[in-house]
C-alpha cells in the first residue's frame, strides 16, 4: 500500500545550519555533517516517610554538545577566530544562536524557502576546534575542519504549510 510522502521520513542531506546573527558562522559554506545535541534528564529519588519504595522524578535536563564538520576554504577561519574570542573571554560576544533547517522531499532542497522542522540551539559557543585536518602525503581527500560547540538550551518547531509552530521542546 502507498503512503503519503508527507508521512516519510527526513533524509539525513536535506539540511542547512544558519547563524541568524551573522557574526560568529559563514553560512555560504554548507557543512558536510551536524551531529545535533541530545537532550537528557536526570533522574532524582526521593523516599517518602515510610514508604519501601522510593518514587523517582525528572531533574535537571542537559543539553548535549553540537559537532560540525566541513571542508577547509580559503582565506576562511572563522571557527578559530570564534573560539579565540571564547578564550579571551569579555562580555559574552562570542555566544550566539544556531539554527537547523531540515527539509523534507516535498521542500525541494528549501528552494521554496520553507523548512519543515526547525531545530534552534541557544546560548551556543565553541569548546574544540580542529583547524586543519590530518596531513599525509599519500592521501588526496578533502581537508576537514571540525568543531564542538557546547548549547545551554534546544528547541524544536515542527512547521505545517501555514507556518505555525506544531510544537515547542524548550
Amino acid at each position: 500500500m502507498a503512503r503519503p510522502v508527507n508521512e516519510d521520513p527526513y533524509q539525513n542531506f536535506r539540511f542547512q545550519v544558519v547563524d541568524p546573527q551573522g557574526g560568529n558562522l559563514s553560512i555560504d559554506a554548507g557543512f558536510t555533517v551536524a551531529t545535533t545535541p541530545n537532550v537528557s534528564l536526570n533522574m532524582v529519588e526521593y523516599r517518602e516517610g515510610v514508604y519501601t519504595w522510593t518514587r523517582k522524578f525528572p531533574g535537571v535536563p542537559t543539553v548535549g554538545d553540537l559537532s560540525l564538520s566541513r571542508g577547509i576554504f580559503r582565506r576562511s577561519s572563522e571557527f578559530f577566530d570564534w573560539i579565540l574570542r571564547v578564550i579571551q573571554g569579555g562580555n559574552r560576544e562570542y555566544r550566539t544562536e544556531l539554527i537547523v533547517n531540515q527539509f523534507h522531499q516535498q521542500d525541494e532542497f528549501g528552494l521554496n524557502g520553507t523548512p519543515s522542522r526547525i531545530t534552534r540551539l541557544l546560548e551556543v559557543f565553541p569548546t574544540d576546534v580542529k583547524p586543519t585536518g590530518d596531513f599525509g602525503g599519500d592521501d588526496d581527500a578533502v581537508q576537514i575542519t571540525e568543531a564542538t560547540f557546547a548549547v545551554e538550551e534546544i528547541q524544536v518547531e515542527l512547521l505545517t504549510t501555514t507556518s505555525t509552530p506544531l510544537s515547542v521542546f524548550p
